[in-house]
């Protein structure tokens, strides 16, 4: 893929998430619905920050967190500061990401995303008086439960297209 559709691709996945976090469950669903809720942003960048390093970067990371506290009504910069740790985590550990496993890069952010829920929570206590939930770390499992799937179908949707001669 050229440079230009590489970077179509992440901004139309990122908005993507970014429109699936701003979509409201109803009401009438039940609770334990709303807690199994993944972080699809988050899930996003963590897979692109991997895959394509160059792409994904703290600034990027914190504008795109920026953003999705403005979409959601959160206070301004918990997101940003949350992804932008995210981030910062894996261009720190990038090489030793590359030689890891699927199974291995989804652990990994689990133990990001279960850091992220209770970095938010403690702003959500702190900021809106609002209490932590003790089963806090739920929406971090469905969150590290997506990057497989998010792997696998980009990947697929790339090669598809890289190779069937009507991209170009």
């Amino acid at each position: 893929m050229t440079r230009l559709k590489t970077a179509a691709l992440v901004c139309a996945t990122v908005v993507a998430a970014m429109f699936l976090m701003a979509v409201r469950l109803p009401p009438d669903w039940p609770e334990w619905l709303r807690l199994l809720r993944p972080d699809w942003v988050l899930a996003v960048v963590f897979f692109w920050a991997a895959a394509d390093p160059p792409r994904i970067g703290l600034l990027t990371a914190w504008g795109v967190g920026l953003l999705l506290d403005v979409l959601l009504s959160e206070p301004l910069g918990m997101h940003g500061v949350a992804l932008a740790g995210g981030v910062f985590l894996v261009r720190r550990f990038e090489e030793k990401l590359r030689l890891f496993t699927l199974v291995q890069q989804t652990g990994v952010l689990l133990l990001t995303a279960v850091a992220m829920e209770a970095y938010r929570s403690l702003v959500r206590f702190a900021l809106l008086d609002s209490p932590p939930s003790p089963l806090f770390a739920l929406p971090a499992l469905a969150t590290a439960l997506l990057l497989p799937l998010l792997a696998v179908t980009v990947r697929r949707w790339v090669a598809e297209k890289r190779f069937d001669g009507a991209g170009r």
